[in-house]
């Protein structure tokens, strides 16, 4: 029996793969790519959990899948059916998906949902944004405020340490100041 995503965990045999299109970084001339976990700085260590990520490239040329995954890819990218019976009972499928009124309205319902969970999230994102901005302008303007009590401290022929200690500033702030000064 078929498990949710959420059910899903590391002992089951599942694959996520990614359909590419004009992606000459990774589609040279394949129709597939494996990638499995191996440690970057030891190649040879395979981490040893049987997972793979599968990159297909609809535009490759060698004879690397069956002609029936060729077509499939054809289809995902320009919709063309091919000769395939696989393809053509998905393109049914999806066919029979998008008339079905109920399910358009559920998806588009999800979909404004959705989006509008986006534009709350970024409401809130500027939201967060600003006021960490503000606290820190605010700090930095402490911080030059107590750089310009401490110069004007050291014109007035505080040593170093009584100007740093009396503006109370820290002593890397202190030496940072010194060189800026020279």
């Amino acid at each position: 029996m078929a498990k949710k995503y959420e059910e899903l965990d590391f002992t089951d045999d599942f694959m996520f793969c990614k359909v590419l299109t004009n992606n000459p970084e990774l589609c040279r001339g394949l129709h597939k790519y494996t990638f499995t976990n191996r440690c970057e700085e030891l190649p040879e260590l395979l981490l040893g959990d049987e997972a793979a990520k599968i990159f297909l490239c609809a535009d490759g040329k060698a004879d690397d899948v069956s002609e029936e995954m060729k077509e499939f890819l054809q289809w995902m990218v320009t919709g063309h059916l091919g000769n395939s019976n696989l393809v053509k009972s998905l393109d049914d499928a999806v066919q029979k998906a998008r008339d079905h009124e109920k399910w358009r309205l559920e998806y588009m319902t999800l979909l404004m949902r959705d989006n509008q969970m986006r534009e709350e999230g970024r409401i809130e994102g500027r939201k967060e944004g600003r006021e960490e901005g503000r606290m820190e302008g605010q700090k930095k303007g402490r911080i030059e405020g107590r750089i310009e009590v401490y110069r004007n401290l050291r014109k007035r022929g505080f040593s170093k340490k009584e100007a740093a200690d009396l503006a109370e500033i820290p002593e890397y702030v202190v030496e940072q100041e010194e060189k800026e000064s020279e």
